[in-house]
């Protein structure tokens, strides 16, 4: 699944870089968020789905939006929830999403494309590293 992700948000983001208005760009820079404004689970998925989809959304292919949307929600939700968020699990999220954005707003769809896809990589490993998600203890 992450894999299909790394894909279609690769080719978002080099889309992105080649597109993006202003206007575009400006809303991906609001989605940026420091540290101290994510301090929960919900605030982490939420800041981490919306950026996402601001991002596909730039590509201008709503089907391509959708789809990432739906790949993306049930495994973070589940990581997220069996144990709390790490400072370092944020910060790496709010740097890699910085990266990603300078990478747009520079025109610098190589870049781009190659950040977003370390970035999914990176969630990827995230999940699968997780304590056994939805696993009962042993009797």
């Amino acid at each position: 699944m992450f894999h299909i992700r790394r894909v279609l948000e690769s080719h978002a983001a080099r889309e992105a870089a080649r597109t993006a208005t202003e206007e575009e760009i400006q809303a991906l820079r609001d989605e940026l968020k420091s540290e101290e404004e994510i301090s929960t689970t919900a605030e982490y998925l939420a800041h981490g789905s919306e950026f996402h989809r601001v991002l596909c959304n730039i590509s201008g292919n709503r089907y391509l939006t959708a789809l990432v949307a739906s790949l993306a929600g049930r495994p973070l939700f589940d990581r997220a929830m069996a144990e709390p968020l790490s400072p370092e699990t944020i910060e790496r999220t709010v740097r890699e999403h910085r990266a990603i954005v300078e990478a747009i707003a520079q025109g610098d769809s190589e870049s781009a494309g190659a950040l977003i896809d370390q970035h999914v990589a990176e969630i990827d490993h995230w999940v699968r590293d997780a304590p056994h998600i939805g696993e009962q203890p042993a009797p």
